[in-house]
């Protein structure tokens, strides 16, 4: 019987990674995999075809620096619109106030997508790239779930020939939307926020093409307030707040299309509409043991300020290197733990700054305003918000300010390599120590050469932008500041040396060799090597 018993479970298909769900998230989860060489599975309730549905969405310039570091810059420079924030103008384009964000290193804040357009790239890169390492389940559910001491296991249901089957796994991703039941599966609570709400989501084609508006609007004193959101030049998508008793009017839809034929002003058809109910709510617990909760899995956020799709893309940035790290014995399992810690801080912060948001568009204050605002001066009514990732707590030290805040977007030349490149290209997957004008080898001791090996750190010295490079050897890549900015940056805040990690954030930073041996510990400290108890 024991026999037969490990002869059956050797025979159950066995992944690193079982990704649920094959939407935005789920798809970037599993072009991260790929990066790392993780072999995946990934379950779709659906068909892929069923997925690209006409829709809108926003990322931010975040992500917009992720699909650069999946060598989809090309495809998304094609795909995305800049959004520089939103204007609440009246039905005939006056502007009443104007929410901005930041434009940093030549990145606009936000960028709006056709979503079908983006689903399709990213399944065919999927599939390209995966060849070996991607095993797709189009119309699988998965119905259990359990755990071990050492891998997850899950009941897989075919939903078109109607059997089940047993794959098992090292880890498991949920990324299937907030209609998940991954949580319940894994007995985990939902903290609920007393903010919900519900919008007329409508999708519409414009045979004509359209200049891009650089923001979104809000279109305050129509019968319904609405925000158009214009993702191409042809589609556009129209997010109306309507509260229930506005929905059961028996002539809705013929005031909805009246709105939308004196707003567009160009003949349109309509794509799809539907009604967006959301109960505004954060898992207690994003984790259970090998099981991971990401995106509106684990956390239903306001649709105000556009910010989920990127939150739960980041969410996977987050995870999937410490993942890898952990299947590749390169640390402990203990790391994982810090996926949640360092997620939810950014997380809730745009909770707060969606529900901020959301009063001012409530209908009866943009009436109000309607008649108030032209009347205020410009300076009150232009508020500018800050989306940036920030983690404080996790794998990031404590030495330095900078810490755990993305790298700016700087260029270098590689010796290795003439062509200018930018970090996200150059940087790859690793963690990296990245010293101004010196050679970091030269001052790290063999202990922490010998951990670096085993972590994979990258040894690299900078050179300035008027310095002749030479080849050094001893395990260091030479770079050329390629416009003095990285050596302004090093110089401004009073630094030589950063640990960065493979998410592009940085660990620490070190003004001189003392201080890079703290920082050292520290990382020491953060990703302990593999022991007997490591998953």
């Amino acid at each position: 019987m024991n026999n037969n018993s490990e002869n059956n479970d050797q025979q159950i298909p066995t992944y690193d990674l079982v990704i649920i769900g094959y939407g935005m998230v789920g798809s970037i989860a599993a072009l991260l995999a790929v990066q790392y060489k993780l072999k995946v599975a990934v379950l779709e309730i659906r068909r892929v075809n069923e997925l690209y549905v006409p829709k809108a969405g926003r990322i931010d310039a975040e992500v917009i620096r992720i699909f650069e570091q999946l060598g989809l810059k090309k495809e998304m420079d094609a795909l995305v619109n800049p959004i520089l924030g939103t204007k609440v103008v009246d039905k005939n384009n006056k502007l009443l106030f104007e929410l901005q964000h930041p434009v940093i290193e030549g990145f606009a804040p936000m960028y709006s997508i056709y979503q079908p357009d983006l689903q399709a790239v990213l399944h065919k890169e999927v599939k390209h790239r995966g060849d070996g390492y991607v095993t797709l389940f189009e119309k699988h559910r998965a119905e259990a779930i359990q755990q071990n001491k050492d891998r997850v296991r899950i009941i897989a249901h075919d939903l078109e020939k109607d059997n089940f089957f047993e794959i098992k796994a090292r880890f498991l991703l949920a990324c299937n939307g907030q209609e998940s039941l991954v949580p319940a599966q894994c007995d985990l609570k939902f903290k609920y926020f007393d903010f919900s709400n519900f919008s007329l989501n409508v999708d519409t084609y414009c045979k004509d093409a359209i200049t891009l508006p650089k923001y979104a609007r809000t279109i305050c004193n129509t019968e319904f307030p609405v925000t158009c959101i214009t993702d191409s030049e042809h589609h556009q998508r129209w997010e109306f707040k309507l509260d229930p008793d506005a929905l059961a009017l028996p002539d809705i839809n013929e005031k909805i299309r009246g709105i939308l034929e004196q707003l567009i002003g160009h003949d349109f058809e309509l794509l799809s509409s539907f009604l967006h109910g959301y109960e505004t709510r954060i898992l207690e617990k994003w984790q259970r043991k090998r099981i991971f909760i990401t995106g509106d899995a684990a956390h239903v956020l306001p649709p105000y300020l556009g910010v989920a799709l990127s939150a739960g893309i980041k969410d996977v940035y987050n995870l999937i290197w410490k993942i890898a790290f952990v299947a590749e014995r390169r640390v402990g399992g203990k790391v994982l733990d810090s996926y949640q810690e360092e997620r939810e801080y950014s997380v809730r912060y745009l909770l707060k700054l969606n529900m901020a948001v959301q009063k001012l568009f409530n209908s009866a204050w943009l009436r109000f305003a309607s008649f108030v605002l032209p009347f205020l001066p410009k300076s009150i009514l232009n508020k500018r918000l800050d989306l940036r990732t920030l983690v404080r707590h996790g794998i990031v030290g404590f030495l330095h300010p900078l810490r755990g805040t993305v790298i700016p977007y700087f260029k270098f030349r590689p010796a290795s390599n003439p062509k200018i490149e930018s970090i996200d290209t150059l940087i790859g997957d690793d963690f990296a120590l990245i010293s101004f004008g010196e050679n970091p080898v030269d001052i790290c001791s063999p202990n922490e050469i010998e951990f670096s090996a085993k972590l994979g750190l990258r040894f690299i010295k900078v050179y300035s932008k008027n310095q002749n490079l030479k080849l050094e050897g001893r395990f260091t890549e030479i770079w050329q500041d390629a416009d003095g900015e990285f050596e302004q940056w090093c110089k401004k805040h009073k630094i030589k040396h950063l640990i960065l990690r493979p998410d592009r954030l940085i660990f620490d930073l070190a003004s001189d060799e003392k201080q890079l041996k703290k920082v050292f510990r520290i990382l020491i400290n953060k990703m302990p090597s593999r022991s007997n108890k490591s998953i």
